[in-house]
């Protein structure tokens, strides 16, 4: 059977002030050998997780070598379905996504011609795209490509019902009508049965590069990458020595609007762009401190010791402002989103313990990375910083690993290869860092999910210890807390709680008034008390064995007063004083 390691963390923390948001819970998932998350979709009350994975013992459908194995949880962290996908060469997701609660699409590629494979391959490996239902069924897969070698960078979904996806190519062929140079941008437009409508190539004999795609509010198709030369089909003019980052908008028959670059002279790429009320933003990577870039942290030009470059554009595609956000080690994008506020959003993953960059849990020159969160104004200032992680490595694969359900909490599907320490709380399935497991968890700002103090409790005003029966009380639910309650004085009974409601077993014999309280209890934290419900308890049996059964008389015996209730949904009552 294979090893999934599930951890759920529930952090008992005070209520906060701050925005930086709490990991309120997080579950490990893995095989004992490397498995690396890509992609991860909402999927009724729970998520889908697209994992590459090089291991299969006890993996349901499991072809051999790499396959992509896909992971359907509850909200609980709760294994619905698992299921692999693949043949018996290499085979990766690269994004998962979302169609309606019964389709789902797996991007990403594979090497294999057998297997879930039937539709052949044209090169070394091609890109891959399985349409499945809500049950890991396939409904069609087919493939596409060049004759040499496909790296999948994005797909998304159009009005039509159909699907743009691009992916970075190093030769021509097959699908693949021209190829200018060295790598080119290859996009391919499908109808909704995945056949090829219209195929376009974009570069020059330069490098050509691209990470996403998004569509605007005109129904354009918008990529983001990298170019490193002007002429053919490239009509702005980055910095030839290595490259800027390159913006094309085209409309969904092909066809180039506009095209922008925006660098120093160093290299930058593109990664994550979204539109904006007027204009948009990006993040990129970047190596400058020149031409368009300015703040970087360290000497521009290091291998691998790149900034997060974030970039706001008007609506003329002129720079409004830019961030270099990093330390002096490397820093990493893979994300971006805007806040209600205005703000940003921006999340990747940092080797850096310094300049911008605090609380890294890596071990000190291990150049590891911990997952790094930042949230800026409109106008690019830091207003906080987070880094997640443990001692070793936890980095993001894609930007289609983080789910944002709201401004205030993200699920994010990052690996992870050392543990338990600081964040991570859960060890490698392999048992060493060279294995690598799937790191699921949740950031919630706790600021916006503080739980509330409930009303006041309501139950009976009277009640007799000796009756052995339970008293209830009960408080309305609210979203995202359950309830712990409180008796006063403590002696008085026992608490046998059930979310919004609690049941009250009175000690043999105490008579005296009894207070019930409530408080909301979350990963955040704990309100304050309600107001206190009072009941007064005395030393009695509650029931007349004399009287028919739809007929409570209490206290029994009484001194100064009695109450009958009539039971089984009567209301009503009448109360004597002797």
């Amino acid at each position: 059977m294979f090893r999934i390691l599930l951890v759920l963390l529930n952090l008992n923390v005070f209520l906060a002030t701050a925005q930086i948001p709490h990991l309120s819970w997080q579950k490990c998932y893995g095989t004992a050998d490397k498995d690396y998350p890509y992609g991860i979709v909402p999927k009724e009350n729970g998520y889908i997780i697209a994992l590459q994975v090089r291991t299969g013992e006890g993996l349901t459908n499991y072809h051999g070598s790499y396959d992509i194995w896909l992971v359907n949880v509850d909200s609980t962290g709760a294994i619905i379905w698992e299921k692999c996908f693949g043949g018996s060469s290499e085979d990766s997701p690269y994004k998962l996504i979302k169609k309606s609660d019964d389709e789902y699409f797996i991007f990403g590629y594979t090497a294999s011609t057998d297997g879930d494979v039937h539709s052949g391959n044209k090169g070394y490996n091609d890109l891959w795209v399985v349409k499945i239902n809500g049950q890991g069924g396939i409904i069609w897969e087919k493939t596409y490509g060049c004759r040499g070698v496909e790296e999948p960078r994005d797909m998304i979904l159009t009005p039509d019902g159909g699907f743009v996806m691009i992916d970075r190519i190093g030769s021509g062929g097959g699908d693949v009508t021209n190829f200018y140079g060295i790598g080119d941008v290859w996009l391919c437009k499908c109808d909704s049965l995945g056949n090829i409508e219209w195929e376009k190539t974009f570069g020059n004999d330069g490098l050509d590069n691209c990470s996403s795609l998004i569509l605007n509010r005109n129904n354009n198709i918008m990529m983001i990458g990298a170019v490193q030369k002007h002429g053919g089909l490239v009509e702005c003019f980055p910095d030839e020595a290595w490259g800027d980052v390159w913006i094309i908008e085209l409309d969904l028959q092909g066809n180039i609007v506009a095209q922008h670059c925006y660098g120093g002279s160093n290299y930058e790429l593109g990664y994550s762009l979204i539109e904006l009320d007027e204009g948009y933003a990006f993040t990129a990577s970047t190596y400058s401190n020149d031409g368009d870039v300015s703040g970087f942290h360290g000497v521009p030009g290091l291998p691998g010791k790149s900034d997060i470059w974030v970039v706001k554009l008007n609506a003329q595609m002129e720079i409004d402002w830019q961030k270099c956000l990093g330390g002096y080690n490397g820093d990493n994008t893979e994300y971006i989103t805007q806040t209600l506020d205005g703000g940003f959003l921006i999340i990747g993953y940092s080797q850096s313990n310094d300049g911008d960059v605090s609380g890294n849990h890596a071990l000190p020159g291990s150049e590891s990375t911990d997952i790094w969160v930042v949230k800026l104004t409109n106008d690019g200032e830091i207003k906080w910083q987070q880094c997640y992680g443990g001692w070793w490595e936890e980095r993001l694969e894609t930007p289609f690993a983080i789910l944002k359900k709201n401004d205030y909490k993200f699920v994010i599907a990052s690996s992870t290869n050392f543990g338990p320490s600081n964040d991570v709380f859960c060890t490698p399935s392999g048992g060493n860092i060279a294995d690598a497991d799937l790191w699921l968890f949740e950031l919630k700002d706790c600021s916006y999910y503080a739980p509330h103090a409930p009303t006041r409790p309501s139950g009976p005003i009277h009640a007799c210890s000796a009756s052995g029966k339970a008293s209830r009380y009960t408080v309305p639910a609210i979203a995202n807390q359950t309830h712990q309650w409180r008796l006063e004085p403590a002696e008085a009974g026992s608490l046998f709680t059930s979310g919004d409601t609690v049941s009250v077993y009175w000690e043999q014999g105490y008579e005296g008034t009894a207070a019930i309280m409530a408080r909301g209890v979350n990963v955040c934290g704990a309100s304050a008390w309600s107001e206190p419900f009072y009941t007064e308890v005395e030393n009695c049996t509650g029931i007349t064995p004399y009287v028919a059964a739809n007929i409570e008389v209490y206290p029994n015996p009484a001194q100064d007063h009695f109450t009958v209730t009539l039971q089984e949904g009567s209301s009503a009552a009448a109360e004597f004083t002797l």
